[in-house]
């Protein structure tokens, strides 16, 4: 029952945050025209927040926090919207003893949209060896995760004393690594190009 409560509300907040921000830049966009003052940009997040808050106090009457609250910290908002996506504890692996780790991730903003790669890598000791980020463009999940895994191969080649060293990768994305370590049945051929790559810089 908790959680239907907090979709439905959520769902809410998302829904009437477009209305709140056309009504918002409606009056200033009156005030303006009609009594010649000017748009104050830096406190118009504010107003829409207030305006939003308050519709929720309305419109949602079990929600527990008051606008001021809100004002104050958006860390009750994130709370009560986000009570069941809590991520778990992850703890770091360390490699063997002779070995090295790249612990790699893909993220985008859309589906596709605008994404970058970044990784981080390690010794046994967990002490920073190496590490890289940079945008790649627009891409899905996959093909972000997929690139990031090739960057950290590439960066390996590149330094000689890296490409003596044994040398694992780690990712995130199961589908990711099933394309580079081939347990997938047909890989897309949108990623033929950089899995072929891959193979070779291995």
């Amino acid at each position: 029952m908790e959680v239907s409560c907090q979709k439905e509300a959520s769902i809410f907040f998302l829904d009437n945050m477009f209305f709140a921000c056309c009504w918002s830049l409606w009056l200033e966009r009156n005030k303006f025209i009609f009594e010649g003052s000017s748009i104050a940009w830096e406190k118009l997040s504010e107003l829409i927040l207030i305006r939003k808050m308050h519709w929720i106090e309305a419109s949602i009457p079990s929600y527990p926090f008051s606008v001021n609250e809100i004002m104050t910290s958006s860390l009750p908002l994130k709370r009560w919207r986000s009570v069941c996506s809590i991520r778990p504890d992850l703890q770091w692996l360390p490699p063997l003893a002779n070995e090295l780790k790249w612990n790699v991730y893909g993220s985008i903003i859309g589906k596709p949209g605008i994404a970058g790669i970044g990784g981080v890598l390690r010794n046994a000791e967990g002490l920073f060896i190496a590490l890289f980020s940079c945008p790649i463009g627009i891409k899905d999940s996959n093909d972000a995760e997929v690139h990031a895994i090739c960057k950290a191969f590439e960066l390996t080649v590149q330094n000689g004393n890296l490409f003596s060293s044994n040398i694992c990768a780690e990712s995130d994305s199961k589908i990711a690594v099933g394309l580079v370590n081939g347990e997938c049945d047909a890989a897309p051929f949108k990623h033929w190009n950089i899995l072929f790559k891959i193979r070779s810089l291995r």
